[in-house]
């Protein structure tokens, strides 16, 4: 049964948008915490930090639950492209970046010359690691500093230019 204590959130809470969609999954989340619907309406009313709590809870577990989804991120910037490819416990992490000024890699046509005619006018980076936290935890982190769901064949074009170019 839901606790009355003050829980810190280990991601961030849905929108009212991202409620809306997951209404009833909502629903179930509180009947397995034994608060039904007319429970549900006055703890709205009566106590709006107890029902809070409780969406805090509700939103933890959704996001736990996309963020271990997911395997591919990346990052564009004008001087700078990161892609990543996430297991359940590492990551590897591939960063292109920009030596020479006027090139932007945010434009596809860029990243593909640099990387194929004019690898010196960029450095790259290349690294692997294991998770201290879990899985979930490192993609909140990534998606807080700009990177976006990506896929396996962006992951896969970038990473084997660079095992040509080693």
């Amino acid at each position: 049964m839901f606790q009355n204590q003050r829980i810190n959130m280990r991601f961030r809470c849905l929108s009212k948008e991202e409620l809306q969609e997951l209404d009833n999954e909502l629903i179930q989340f509180l009947i397995v915490n034994q608060v039904y619907k007319e429970d549900w309406a006055l703890m709205n009313q009566e106590s709006p930090n107890k029902a809070k709590e409780l969406i805090e809870m509700f939103s933890d577990v959704v996001l736990e639950k996309v963020y271990s989804k997911v395997f591919f991120l990346e990052r564009q910037v004008p001087k700078q492209l990161c892609v990543c490819s996430l297991s359940d416990s590492s990551g590897e992490m591939i960063t292109i970046e920009a030596i020479e000024e006027g090139i932007d890699l945010t434009k596809e046509d860029v990243v593909d010359e640099c990387l194929l005619i004019s690898p010196s006018k960029i450095t790259i980076y290349h690294g692997k690691k294991a998770f201290k936290n879990t899985k979930a935890d490192e993609v909140f982190l990534l998606l807080n500093h700009g990177f976006l769901v990506s896929n396996e064949e962006r992951f896969k074009n970038v990473s084997q230019h660079i095992i040509q170019s080693t």
